[in-house]
């Protein structure tokens, strides 16, 4: 979770779980955090590890990173 300890204002969640985070669940989390949607990440269980990254690409995580850190992807 990427937080600014200035503000203590959290700009990624990343929920971990044993499946998909559905639709609902996101939109409730992204209204009650105050984030956009994208900003929140689903990892769930996957039989090999090496299915992180690409479930982290799927989501396009890396955009919602660099956005938070003001970079250009």
């Amino acid at each position: 979770m990427l937080v600014d300890t200035n503000t203590t204002l959290t700009y990624l969640i990343t929920n971990l779980g044993v499946r998909v985070l559905d639709e609902n669940a996101k939109a409730k989390l992204s209204q009650f955090c105050l984030l956009p949607g994208e900003n929140i990440i689903t990892l769930y269980d996957v039989p090999n590890i090496w299915h992180i990254p690409l479930l982290l690409r799927d989501q396009k995580a890396h955009e919602a990173i660099f956005k938070v850190l003001n970079l250009k992807g």
